[in-house]
């Protein structure tokens, strides 16, 4: 390196120090960021945001936990989420080291030779740093608040995995009780088979099918179980419950109802472009790769730049002191790789940019299609198809008390009726998930007041037994 002195202004370099000391007043706290973190996530969140799950946990489990139950206690006990808070202590150690000037350096030498020791010393500081002190500070605090809304939206997106996985778990138990009444159905099926298969009245064939069905039935329900314990843990993961906690909390008895009306696309697009927080995260960072990209073109022609002052003393006992400013050269190179970077880094965050309007334009349109969609669906269910096989159970309940159709009939009739409630169940569960969806595509709460819709009964009750002391009329036989 070749070394160049200067002559430096004092009231230039007075002048730039306090630049230095002002431009590094600024502090960087990890609570302070972790609270503006949580106000920025908590409008897409909603209530659960405002809500101490810590502190609420033993209340929330002893009681039927509902969404927003889950949710609070996800903001609470998430591992990934705790995980996520630390970024910010991360973050702010690395917004403060960039909005200080770089300690100087201090270093001393002792020489002996023929003539005596001579002792020197020397103070420096880099130059280049402290001229590019107050621009990094700003970038520095704006790379930070832009880390602050990526952890928020971290957030957001645990609670919509959190809720989502909660309308999985309630469908998954609605599912679970349904398949073993089914089951239980198809059981008695079978041993009525058995008995009327003794008594001659139906053919080994006939009561082959029963037997089958029955198996089926029960391995139905089975797998329902098994569905629902793989949906309990996904749901302990994300709440971070384990040990009695994870096993003794219990889902409601019916899920909620449908809103009565869906917001208009327009206006969830216009909400979702505003709202988003990794879009304004992203927005942010293109922001400051624009500045980033002006400071390198600016000093470009800036290299290493030290100014020290040094002082020296001679075996005779004579003294030498004064500055010097060290300047690197820009001979071989002015900087190009440097702004060639900045304008690589800045086309890339607008690409960046650019797909993930994209995407979240998109995903509210197909998200708030499907909403749509399933609304048809569960219309179709709690009108028509539910309410008529509903019905059809007792008319053939009638018939059968008429002696006009066989056990079997009645039975195949009650079990098509579980049928459809839980085709019914899966499309409310289909429903709330898209809705989650839909709220997450758009950063906030989508605004909606409950249907009034009566709730169908998922577990219908009982009717009388057919026995195998009746008549058998399992072939439609008329008495």
């Amino acid at each position: 390196m070749v070394h160049i002195f200067l002559r430096v202004s004092t009231r230039a370099l007075c002048a730039l120090l306090l630049l230095a000391t002002l431009a590094a007043c600024a502090s960087f706290s990890t609570k302070t960021a972790e609270r503006d973190s949580r106000a920025l996530a908590a409008p897409a969140i909603g209530a659960a945001a405002a809500r101490d799950g810590a502190s609420e946990r033993a209340a929330l489990l002893e009681k039927p936990l509902g969404a927003d139950d889950a949710v609070a206690l996800a903001m609470a006990f998430n591992p990934t989420l705790a995980a996520s808070w630390t970024r910010l202590g991360i973050g702010a150690a690395e917004a403060f080291e960039a909005s200080r000037l770089a300690n100087p350096h201090l270093s001393f030498s002792r020489r002996a030779g023929d003539e005596g020791v001579v002792r020197t010393g020397a103070l420096g500081i880099d130059l280049a740093s402290l001229l590019l002190l107050p621009q990094g500070s700003r970038i520095a605090a704006r790379d930070f608040a832009a880390l602050k809304l990526e952890v928020a939206a971290r957030a957001v997106e645990i609670a919509r995995d959190t809720e989502s996985a909660w309308y999985r778990c309630m469908a998954a138990t609605q599912e679970a009780a349904l398949s073993d009444a089914l089951a239980e159905a198809a059981g008695v099926s079978a041993e009525l088979a058995q008995a009327f298969y003794a008594a001659g009245n139906i053919s080994r064939l006939e009561l082959l099918r029963e037997k089958a069905l029955a198996g089926e039935a029960a391995v139905a329900a089975a797998q329902a179980g098994a569905r629902l314990i793989r949906s309990r843990t996904r749901l302990n993961l994300l709440m971070g419950l384990r040990g009695a906690d994870a096993v003794g909390w219990r889902m409601p008895a019916q899920s909620p109802l449908p809103v009565l009306e869906e917001p208009a696309l327009a206006a969830l697009l216009e909400d979702a472009s505003a709202n988003r927080l990794d879009l304004r995260a992203a927005r942010l960072q293109l922001e400051i790769l624009s500045d980033s990209q002006q400071s390198a073109r600016s000093w470009r022609w800036l290299g290493g730049l030290e100014l020290d002052y040094e002082w020296e003393r001679e075996p005779d006992g004579s003294r030498l002191r004064g500055p010097g400013l060290t300047l690197e050269l820009p001979i071989f190179q002015q900087g190009q790789a440097r702004t060639l970077r900045a304008d690589a880094r800045l086309a890339r965050g607008r690409a960046e940019l650019a797909a993930r309007e994209l995407k979240v334009e998109l995903n509210v349109r197909e998200a708030h299609g499907l909403l749509l969609g399933l609304r048809t669906v569960i219309q179709n269910y709690a009108q028509t198809i539910v309410p008529a096989q509903g019905e059809a159970v007792e008319r053939e309940l009638e018939r059968y008390n008429f002696m006009l159709i066989g056990a079997f009939d009645l039975l195949r009739a009650k079990q098509s009726e579980y049928q459809a409630l839980s085709g019914y169940i899966e499309a409310i569960r289909d429903y709330w998930l898209a809705r989650t969806a839909l709220a997450y595509a758009v950063g906030s709460r989508l605004p909606g007041q409950a249907s009034g819709q009566t709730e169908i009964e998922l577990k219908p009750e009982r009717k009388a037994e057919p026995s195998t002391h009746q008549h058998d009329h399992s072939k439609g036989e008329h008495p």
